[in-house]
């Protein structure tokens, strides 16, 4: 989506001024568990734990300490992020927005992390971060100064975020029980392309099962793993093909491919055209 408005409109800051109009609010059930949480650290912990209610992006959030700080971190990283900035720029504004919005407090990371390379221009992120920047990180995050994590929030309480922690575990477990096994086994399976080429023990262990568990699993759906590998790649190459920023090898690469002449003879095979000739003919 990001990606399409970028053609359309010419604002390389509007990601960032989208996400800075973002309120709490706006995040449903895991915005009101942050809202009445006690501090800024538990705030950011519920926002982890129940992330998956927001976006499959938002569930593989981490938190860790970090040399006398904090980092959230999305431990999924996306090459197209290293070329596409705008939802980087919409996710980390809304998150310090709203850190800003439920503390009451004037906060401001310690340092950002951007994923993409150094723009031409950093005005519009000094102004609204008011922090120092790294860019063409391996992962984008935020490190927050502990003093920070344990800033209280305005609206505590302790009875409702009990109430709203029971709701939102339970629609964790539905969003579980609403997933067929397949998908479960696909979305494994794209978030680790970008690593390289899963094995079926590496998806096992995501999926907390047994490689022998899964490999029965995948027979009685009548699929081989490599079958399912295969057609996620064959589905993702021409919509990541679309983004003429991302270099065609680069494509490769976050299909799990370790060299991209690879790559080329699978796209043939499955589309009577090399990558670069799909690119042409969608151009014309």
């Amino acid at each position: 989506m990001w990606s399409s408005i970028s053609t359309q409109v010419d604002d390389p800051d509007l990601g960032l001024q989208f996400g800075s109009t973002l309120g709490v609010r706006q995040f449903g059930l895991v915005g009101y568990t942050m809202l009445y949480s006690r501090s800024l650290l538990q705030a950011f912990r519920r926002m982890v734990r129940y992330g998956r209610i927001l976006s499959d992006l938002a569930s593989d959030l981490a938190l860790e300490q970090d040399d006398g700080a904090w980092r959230l971190t999305n431990l999924r990283p996306l090459l197209a992020f290293r070329h596409l900035r705008q939802p980087v720029d919409e996710s980390f504004a809304a998150i310090v927005g709203i850190a800003r919005q439920i503390t009451g407090e004037a906060f401001a990371p310690r340092r950002v992390d951007f994923p993409y390379q150094r723009p031409a221009s950093v005005e519009a992120l000094r102004s609204y971060f008011c922090s120092d920047f790294r860019f063409g990180a391996p992962v984008g995050s935020i490190v927050i100064r502990d003093r920070d994590m344990k800033l209280p929030l305005t609206a505590a309480d302790e009875d409702l975020t009990g109430y709203l922690d029971q709701l939102a575990s339970q629609k964790l477990e539905e969003l579980s029980r609403q997933e067929t096994f397949l998908g479960r086994v696909r979305r494994a399976i794209w978030q680790s392309l970008s690593d390289g080429q899963p094995t079926l023990g590496e998806v096992a262990t995501e999926l907390y099962m047994s490689p022998r568990t899964l490999q029965r699993r995948l027979s009685e759906e009548e699929v081989s793993f490599t079958d399912l590998v295969d057609s996620i790649r064959r589905e993702m190459a021409p919509i990541l093909l679309e983004d003429r920023q991302m270099a065609v090898y680069e494509v490769a690469y976050l299909l799990g491919y370790g060299e991209p002449s690879t790559f080329f003879r699978a796209f043939r095979r499955w589309h009577g055209q090399s990558p670069r000739e799909f690119r042409e003919q969608i151009a014309v």
